[in-house]
């Protein structure tokens, strides 16, 4: 290798010198100032990543807020569809649930009996109910149909509980103490 040196002019020295000196700096540069740089781009790309990650999650969140907002504002009317066409109104309640059980009676045959409310509040809720007893004595066929007649009424008018008071096995005739529910606001 010396004797490569020595076959080298001086201009040939020079300029490998400067060559070495060149990349020496470049080699310094690179170290003070290029290094960081990269750094700092990692870093920068990063946060990109960590950004856009939390960028889709909250595009997912948000996506799942408005879907919920739109099933509670499908909830909402639907509750405004119950109050106005099924619940009964607490101006008139024992009016029409009176009107209503008469219409059932009279429609299955049973003539109208001796009536009982109590009435109960679900103040968190808002609304109220009102139980309707009364002691019915029928053949199985009315009393089924009476029944049915209630389960497939549009009022949020409920059968509660069926006690069975007496069976006249000759006469087949029941005797019942039903208790309905109605729900007003």
């Amino acid at each position: 290798m010396k004797k490569f040196f020595e076959l080298l002019t001086r201009k040939d020295k020079n300029f490998l010198l400067v060559i070495c000196l060149f990349l020496l700096a470049a080699g310094v540069f690179d170290l003070l100032f290029a290094s960081a740089q990269k750094t700092r781009y990692y870093h920068a790309t990063d946060r990109i990543s960590k950004t856009k990650t939390a960028l889709q999650t909250g595009e997912a969140d948000l996506e799942r807020t408005r879907d919920d907002w739109n099933k509670w504002s499908r909830t909402a009317e639907d509750m405004e569809d119950l109050k106005e066409n099924f619940l009964y109104k607490k101006s008139n309640i024992l009016t029409q649930a009176r009107l209503d059980l008469e219409k059932m009676f009279r429609g299955t045959g049973i003539p109208v009996p001796s009536l009982e409310y109590e009435y109960e509040e679900f103040e968190k809720e808002k609304i109220y109910l009102v139980r309707i007893h009364f002691i019915i004595s029928e053949n199985y066929s009315n009393l089924r149909q009476f029944i049915h007649t209630i389960e497939i009424f549009p009022r949020f008018l409920i059968l509660e509980k069926v006690d069975f008071l007496d069976v006249d096995a000759s006469s087949g005739i029941l005797k019942l103490r039903i208790t309905l529910a109605g729900y007003y606001e």
